[in-house]
């Protein structure tokens, strides 16, 4: 049985208090009408209703908020820091509209599932690499548990953006090292050759694990 919690009942609230200051007597009274239903389950809301909550949380914590839902996961990594307390916020007006769309339509991805994700990867303690005759790394598989990791091409010119775990082989790599030792290879490796952008964004991802 789905019902809102205490946070997301407040947002609604707040939500529809934007939504009243530019509304008539008669939707306000709708308003009101759901605020009073908020703490029953939510299958006691009709269509309209729960059509009005994903509206006025747009306004309210969606729509304001559009640059950090477009971020890639490396963005969000990168700028975790100054971003999360407001992601998390944006979380609970994700679950609400997760609550009263349709059971057809996907459910949107959460930023606490991007940032655990993005914790397993910065916890690795090893990394499988291939690497050329000439020294280039071109293949990396960071690993987060036993069989599963991120697997990135280095020298691919499709950037590293978002992380997505999956299974690793390790027949499918060279070799392995600790994440800090690789990072020391290629800066290293930097030095008299160029570096991919992906190669790049791999050492920021791992200095960050360290950090």
């Amino acid at each position: 049985m789905k019902i809102f919690e205490d946070k997301e009942i407040e947002m609604i609230k707040e939500s529809f208090e934007l939504r009243k200051k530019n509304s008539d007597i008669d939707h306000i009274n709708k308003l009101n009408i759901i605020t009073s239903k908020l703490s029953y389950p939510i299958k006691n809301l009709t269509s309209l209703q729960k059509a009005i909550i994903r509206g006025c949380i747009r306004e309210f914590a969606i729509y304001p908020n559009e640059e950090n839902l477009r971020k890639s996961d490396y963005e969000i990594l990168s700028s975790r820091k100054e971003i999360e307390k407001e992601c998390l916020q944006i979380d609970i007006a994700l679950n609400i509209l997760n609550k009263t769309n349709k059971r057809t339509k996907s459910k949107q991805r959460l930023f606490k599932q991007t940032f655990d994700t993005i914790d397993k990867i910065s916890n690795s303690k090893k990394v499988y690499y291939s690497i050329t005759k000439n020294g280039e790394i071109y293949k990396v598989g960071i690993i987060t548990n036993k069989n599963k990791g991120l697997n990135a091409e280095l020298g691919m010119t499709t950037s590293l953006s978002n992380f997505e775990i999956g299974i690793l082989s390790e027949k499918s790599f060279m070799k392995s090292a600790k994440p800090s030792e690789l990072v020391n290879y290629l800066k290293s490796y930097s030095k008299e050759n160029k570096l991919t952008e992906n190669h790049n964004r791999f050492i920021k991802i791992m200095e960050n694990a360290s950090a």
